[in-house]
């Protein structure tokens, strides 16, 4: 996989002007949290491990640091965002709705079905809304 993504920006790099730039926007290959409100209130909250894709959020990395290396691109600014005990906040207005999300592009899919179990025994039958914390990754890549 690496290698096709390393291709991917070799490809972006000979569409490019010298000092043109690409920006790399992905979730932070970082455990994100999972909150679910009832009538506003908090009923539950865990992390969750099991982060989508995340052999694709490091191949991404490893094929970054291989068009730098080799010198197609040069890293302008890098890091994660929000800053330190900052998070992005993505809602669902169900648990359901949350899995449908996450199944097709969850390496562990069981954990997904452990944590929607847990969640389904604390909320049962009531109208709950799921809240997931997480961080992004951000590159800006310049062609030399």
């Amino acid at each position: 996989m690496v290698h096709v993504l390393t291709s991917v920006l070799k490809k972006v790099h000979r569409a490019l002007r010298a000092g043109g730039g690409v920006l790399i926007i992905q979730p932070a290959p970082l455990a994100s949290i999972v909150a679910v409100e009832v009538a506003g209130v908090a009923e539950f909250c865990e992390e969750f491990e099991g982060p989508n894709f995340r052999r694709y959020l490091v191949a991404n990395g490893e094929a970054i640091r291989r068009a730098v290396d080799e010198g197609f691109f040069a890293i302008d600014t890098e890091g994660t965002t929000p800053g330190e005990g900052l998070y992005h906040c993505r809602s669902y207005d169900s648990v359901d709705e949350w899995i449908a999300d996450h199944q097709s592009f969850c390496e562990d899919v069981e954990e997904v079905e452990a944590m929607s179990d847990r969640i389904h025994d604390v909320v049962g039958p009531r109208t709950h809304r799921v809240l997931e914390y997480y961080r992004e990754y951000r590159a800006l890549l310049r062609k030399p």
